[in-house]
């Protein structure tokens, strides 16, 4: 059975908010037995900022 996340966009700190986050999805995920989690295309978007220099 499938996970399929939804995402709410909001600010990290850094990096290991990020991870806490994924890491709460993917334990809430697990307690339904799903097989793998589906995250969305903006899943990446709290990285971006720190790119923002380069054209």
């Amino acid at each position: 059975m499938p996970g399929l996340v939804q995402w709410q966009m909001r600010h990290f700190r850094n990096l290991d908010g990020l991870y806490e986050q994924i890491e709460f999805f993917l334990y809430a995920v697990s307690e339904y037995n799903s097989d793998f989690i589906l995250f969305p295309e903006l899943f990446n978007a709290p990285l971006m900022p720190h790119y923002n220099h380069l054209t």
